[in-house]
């Protein structure tokens, strides 16, 4: 019988500390995002316009030469590093 109890209280604690890891990751991610001013994820695939994902409206525009690649999900940017 102690063998059963050992385990259920085990069981418990596992829960406990998952359930609290949970809370402190999902605070987390509402803390970055609450206060975002600019994202910027380069994966239009075309035009000089980057879109804004933060739902500021911070659009950029890309000055110089940019070419838009299909990556493994999506698209991205490739930049040359000279303009």
């Amino acid at each position: 019988m102690k063998r059963r109890d050992y385990n259920l209280n085990s069981l418990r604690h596992s829960f406990i500390y998952l359930m609290a890891l949970l809370s402190v990751l999902s605070l987390q991610a509402q803390d970055i995002s609450k206060d975002l001013v600019l994202a910027l994820t380069f994966d239009e695939g075309a035009g000089q316009i980057v879109t804004d994902r933060s739902g500021q409206g911070n659009n950029g525009k890309i000055n110089g030469k940019i070419g838009w690649i299909e990556v493994k999900i999506g698209r991205g940017s490739q930049l040359d590093g000279k303009t």
